[in-house]
């Protein structure tokens, strides 16, 4: 069933979290429509995660202390 919140007098849908998930595995080998998907609504933003980031390869330190940054400022910008 879809439900509609109103924030600006449009319509906005939800829908099963069974939905999303399978919308989002459904895209998972597609990492540009994962990043859209990501920053479309911030509900989709954790599972697209998982799928753009279950692999990562790094090469050299820098690249590593790259990612370490990334994941304090993501961790940092969701607990606020």
């Amino acid at each position: 069933m879809v439900s509609y919140a109103s924030l600006d007098d449009s319509p906005m849908p939800s829908f099963p979290l069974e939905v999303v998930e399978a919308i989002i595995y459904h895209l998972k080998d597609d990492p540009p429509s994962l990043c859209n998907c990501s920053l479309t609504c911030s509900a989709l933003l954790p599972r697209s995660r998982c799928h753009l980031f279950c692999n990562v390869q790094l090469n050299g330190r820098g690249q590593l202390s790259a990612l370490v940054s990334a994941i304090l400022l993501w961790a940092n910008w969701w607990t606020h």
